[in-house]
């Protein structure tokens, strides 16, 4: 509900949002993403645009917000909104 409240709410900043995805996807270090200097084990899946956040995490308990930043709901995350995914592979 927050995503689509987002879009609803905030299309400027969600074209800002979808350049910056583009601009990381187009400079991928492999198609797992993976960030320079570090080993395959951190990297980027999405990028969540500050506002959508902030929403989110409002109506996320603050053991919601824990586990939302677990790896396989992070997945879930990216294959749910693609939109917001910057690897190719999850």
């Amino acid at each position: 509900m927050a995503v689509k409240d987002y879009f609803e709410m905030f299309p400027e900043d969600w074209e800002l949002c979808k350049l910056d995805i583009d601009y990381q996807r187009q400079n991928l270090k492999n198609d797992f993403a993976g960030l320079e200097g570090t080993n395959a084990l951190k990297r980027a899946l999405f990028a969540i645009p500050e506002k959508l956040s902030a929403m989110i995490g409002k109506k996320l308990t603050e053991e919601e917000r824990r586990l939302f930043t677990q790896k396989e709901n992070a997945r879930w995350f990216a294959d749910e909104f693609p939109q917001f995914k910057i690897t190719k592979n999850v």
